[in-house]
């Protein structure tokens, strides 16, 4: 599966002041992938870390953090060599090691050649826990397929080449109008989790993909027990998570969560589910200068992706069948395909 990404990627590895790279983003939204599928052929070597899978090897980052001794320790347990300038180095669920994010200071100042790559789930909760190597590492953040993504992998490619090139100020024309209207209405129907997305493209299965979101949100949920407890009631973090995606778009109160819950918990509850990625808040600007003109009080809800927000709202993908001209001009969901395609081009910061 293609991933935008890629170049961006390629442009930090080449790079004569490159710095370890974290790599932001929700579950499941094709962090790992990305790393080992698409990017780990641009190296001559590829060492993969994941502290999910390999806890005994978060015991090298609980001592001291002298950057030669680490890899010394990862060499002599992995059974492989860690050369610089030809390995890449792959720390895969991160937050569960946090002092690995402090070794990633120690590793740009000593092994400076050395390519390394940190990626997490849950990543702020950690950070926030031991903060970051200021100056010392660089974030991209990984969200969604994107709209151009979903036509460069669903064998749309001629279409996309002609939107990149194309002068907006003319018209498309009446068939290539309703050809990209079809395009897009395919693509909002299912979002853009890479599951997702790829279901569709090899089973051409809309109730597989409906199954896939259900599974997708689901997994989300699980979750909770991880960082519900850190900055917010579990119980509130899970009522938020229902009553998100009803909420998308819309001039957010807190009423429209709870009357009973003072808002401070439920502001809580929206910053813990905003920290892993699932909710983003679009605040009200008062000027072009928006980062000096934001209302910190008046902001809008926008939930990760397009189609779970439909899935948790059951409404089914058949709808976009039998109603495809009205949901595509829905402002609901017209508002969370704009804000998702915004957030997505957001790379360097969420």
């Amino acid at each position: 599966m293609k991933r935008f990404i890629i170049d961006n990627l390629i442009q930090w590895k080449d790079s004569a002041d490159r710095k370890p790279l974290i790599l932001q983003g929700a579950r499941q939204v094709g962090k790992s992938y990305i790393i080992n599928k698409l990017f780990r052929e641009h190296f001559k070597s590829f060492i993969e870390v994941n502290f999910e899978k390999r806890s005994d090897l978060v015991s090298i980052f609980e001592g001291n953090l002298d950057a030669k001794g680490i890899l010394s320790k990862l060499e002599t347990i992995l059974r492989t060599r860690i050369i610089p300038g030809e390995t890449l180095l792959f720390l895969d669920e991160i937050q569960a090691a946090p002092r690995a994010i402090l070794a990633l200071r120690y590793l740009y100042e000593e092994i400076p050649q050395l390519h390394v790559i940190a990626a997490g789930s849950l990543l702020q909760f950690a950070i926030e826990k031991v903060g970051t190597p200021v100056g010392r590492v660089t974030f991209r953040w990984v969200s969604p397929l994107t709209f151009e993504e979903f036509l460069a992998n669903n064998g749309n490619s001629g279409f996309l080449n002609l939107l990149e090139e194309h002068d907006l100020k003319t018209p498309l024309g009446t068939s290539l109008h309703q050809q990209g209207l079809s395009l897009l209405a395919e693509y909002m129907a299912v979002g853009g989790m890479p599951e997702v997305v790829n279901s569709l493209i090899e089973n051409h299965d809309y109730l597989g993909c409906e199954s896939r979101q259900q599974d997708i949100l689901e997994a989300f949920r699980n979750d909770f027990p991880k960082y519900a407890n850190i900055d917010s009631n579990l119980r509130d973090v899970g009522l938020v998570y229902e009553r998100a995606p009803h909420l998308v778009a819309k001039n957010f109160k807190f009423v429209h969560i709870s009357r009973e819950i003072q808002s401070k918990y439920l502001r809580s509850a929206i910053d813990a589910l905003s920290k892993a990625g699932l909710l983003s808040l679009v605040y009200q600007c008062h000027s072009i200068q928006a980062a000096a003109s934001y209302d910190p009080e008046r902001y809008k809800i926008l939930f990760l992706d397009l189609g779970l927000v439909q899935r948790a709202t059951n409404l089914p993908i058949s709808e976009w069948i039998k109603n495809r001209h009205t949901l595509l001009n829905q402002g609901t969901l017209a508002e969370q395909f704009v804000g998702q395609q915004l957030s997505a081009r957001g790379e360097y910061r969420r």
